[in-house]
Parts: C-alpha cells; structure tokens; sequence
C-alpha cells in the first residue's frame, strides 16, 4: 500500500495541508495512459492495426482502450490534497487534473474531536489505523488517512490535535482512552499522579491464576502462559483429516494402485493424499502443543516495563521506559464488540449507560452471546509508546488480565 503523504507547514504557520498524486505515480500511469491512447486511435486509421473482425474489430479494440487511457490520465496527471487553515477556519478537501477541479469545504469549528481507530481489513486489504476528524453534531466523519501503521496514525493524530486543539480519541486497542491536546506526550505515571488516581488498591486476586508473579527489590516479574485451546478445538483438524483420508483411501486408493502407470506415479499420488490429509492436520496440531509450551515474561520496575517472548515480535524482546510509555490498556471482549460497532458513525449504540450491552436492534444482547464472550479470554493488555506498540497477555481469564493491569499499573506509578 502507498505511504500516505504528511501533512506540512508553509511558510503560514496557521496553515497545514498534504498533497498526493504525481511522481512514481505518474510513472506507473504511463503505460496505461499509452496504450490506451494507441488502442483508441484504431478505429481512426491513425494506426495501423490487423484484425479478423474488420470495422467492428477495430472499433472493439478503440472502446478497449477508452479504460486505460482514463486510468492513466488519473495516475498521470492526478492530484489531491487537504489544506487546513486556522486562520480561515476552513478545512478544504479538493482533486483533479494537475490544478484544483473541485472543492469540499469544512468548518473547523464544527470538529469536536479527532479519532484514531483501527480496521482489521481483509484478504484483499491490509489492516489500517483510520484517523478522522469528528464533528459535534453527530454528523459524519471526515475522514483524513488511514496508516497502515499504528505509530503513523498516532503521529497524525497528535499533530492534528495540536494545530486544531482538539481532544485525541484512541479506541484502536479496543478500549477508548481521550487525551487532552495539553497532555498528548504525558506518560501514564505522571498522569496518575496528576490525576490523583487510586492505584494502590488492586482488584480482587483470582483464585486459580496462570500467571506466575513474583515480587522483586524493584518490581515484579510475571510469567504468562501462551494462550491454549481446548485440546478437543487443537485436535479438530487432525479428526477431520483422519476422515477424509478414511474416505478417500476407501473409495479412491484402489483405482490409484491399480492405474496403468508406472509404480513412482501411482506411489506418488498416494504419497500426496497422506502429506495432504494426515500432514497438514499433524503440523497444525504439533504447532499448537508448541505455542502451548511457550511463555511471556514481563518484567515491570519503576523505571521500565520489559517484554520477553512471541508477545514481543520478531526481535523477541520489547523495551518501553516509563517515561515514554502513556498508554496501559486491558480491553475486554465486550468492549471490543462495542468500539467495533462504534467504527460506524450512523450504527446505533452498542451498549446503553447502564453498561448493558445490546443488539442492533436494541434488545439486549441474549445470555449465550455473554457466556460466549467471556469464555473467549482477555484480548490481553497493549503498552503503548510514541514508537512502541506490545500486547501479551491474550486469552487469559478477565479477572486475571484486570489484576494483572492493575498491578503493573501500580509498580509503574511507584
């Protein structure tokens, strides 16, 4: 995917915008652009060009390349850009051919807050973090880019809400947290302490923790387990596989070996049936025990929170200082449906003030979808800096993940 194009100042510190289209863009449009413009000038006679349909070919042939010529002339000579002035108090949308064609304008006073999000994408679209401009109104969103990069989109973000001074609304983790345009680079320690939040009093330990905590001079070290299916989920695919190959071998290996072939063919293709019905289900299981046997380990002092294990990517281990780390969120199932749902400016609220979580429709959710979700686990706990982005702790028990936050929470504040 393109980078998205920064936002920069001129020589009017009120005035900020981005541009995009041009440069290596132009250069991939071109060939589109010419062979369209070359396919277009067959029916003309401009060029000359054999087909067996006669005039109605090359009139097929003209109409084909109508297409690429006006794809290339958007990538060549497209533009687009953002511009937003304070002084004015005009944010203006604007596209087209080399020079402004057409123009949306925005009251900036309108805005109310600037949102980060996340949207997972699919098969065919990487997962971005949309950042968009939110008006008071309830209106619709404006949207300005969507990084495929969480710490791109929390610059934009920021930067944002410091020409605008707007509040910042972060629900990318899948819990909400709003910061002040005053208190963006606040580290979470110093914002307890400004706050005068109460983190000596933790949670109530749970009974069976999978956790191991042990307590150090300086802080506290935990020890996570990999999160783990049941054993009947892990040995699905090794059941269905057995069938298939029950079936198959049944039904189909007697023909195999009786093919009038040479016997490495024959041995060949029913060498593939085991690698394809009995292998694959076997790696998947034995990868399953493997990542069972895995841990994360979380070391957590006044000073630095350290992650050790898969939890910390490639490199293994992660480092965030408590002076840059600003965010420790622990978002639960529940919260994910409703900031999920909450993506969607004109969808119906998901979750009531009482805290009832809701269809749709409105009617409150049913009981199984509750059981469902909390027998899903803790989507587990993000530390996030400027730079730096972790979560570990995945499908541990709610009531766990909540102590656990809490408690790193209250070795960070000292």
């Amino acid at each position: 995917m393109r980078a998205c194009p920064p936002f920069t100042e001129g020589s009017d510190p009120d005035v900020i915008e981005n541009k995009s289209g041009g440069g290596c863009l132009s250069l991939f449009g071109l060939p589109f652009l010419l062979a369209g413009l070359f396919l277009m000038q067959a029916p003309l006679g401009l060029v000359h060009v054999k087909t067996q349909g006669g005039p109605a070919g090359l009139i097929f042939l003209g109409l084909f390349g109508v297409p690429f010529a006006v794809v290339g002339t958007a990538l060549v000579f497209g533009r687009s850009g953002t511009i937003l002035d304070r002084r004015r108090g005009t944010l203006v949308r604007w596209w087209g051919l080399l020079v402004p064609m057409k123009r949306t304008e925005y009251l900036l006073g309108g805005f109310e807050k600037i949102c980060l999000g996340y949207s997972p994408g699919d098969s065919k679209h990487a997962a971005t973090y949309p950042v968009t401009l939110v008006p008071g109104d309830g209106g619709k969103p404006v949207p300005m880019q969507a990084p495929t990069d969480y710490a791109a989109g929390r610059r934009l973000a920021e930067m944002l809400a410091k020409f605008l001074r707007k509040p910042v609304e972060d629900s990318s983790a899948g819990a909400k947290t709003v910061r002040d345009p005053d208190y963006l680079d606040e580290c979470l320690r110093d914002r307890i302490r400004r706050a005068g939040e109460n983190v000596r009093t933790l949670p109530p330990r749970p009974d069976e923790m999978r956790t191991k905590i042990e307590e150090t001079g300086d802080g506290v070290t935990l020890e996570i387990p990999a999160a783990a299916a049941s054993r009947a989920l892990q040995a699905l695919p090794l059941v269905v596989g057995l069938i298939f190959f029950v079936i198959v071998g049944r039904n189909f290996f007697p023909v195999f070996l009786r093919m009038d072939s040479p016997p490495g063919v024959r041995l060949g293709i029913v060498g593939f049936m085991l690698l394809l019905f009995l292998g694959g289900p076997i790696a998947f299981v034995l990868r399953g025990v493997r990542g069972r046997q895995g841990t994360t380990r979380v070391t957590v002092t006044r000073d630095l929170l350290t992650v050790e294990g898969e939890a910390a990517g490639r490199a293994g281990i992660a480092e965030i200082p408590a002076a840059e780390l600003e965010d420790l969120l622990a978002p639960t199932p529940r919260s994910l449906v409703v900031e999920a749902g909450s993506q969607d400016a004109g969808a119906p609220r998901l979750m009531d003030d009482s805290g009832t979580l809701r269809m749709p429709d409105g009617r409150p959710a049913p009981r199984i979808l509750l059981s469902i979700l909390k027998f899903v686990g803790s989507p587990g706990i993000t530390a996030r800096s400027d730079t730096t982005a972790v979560t570990f702790g995945r499908g541990l028990p709610e009531a766990e993940a909540a102590y656990i936050h809490a408690l790193i929470r209250k070795t960070l504040a000292g």
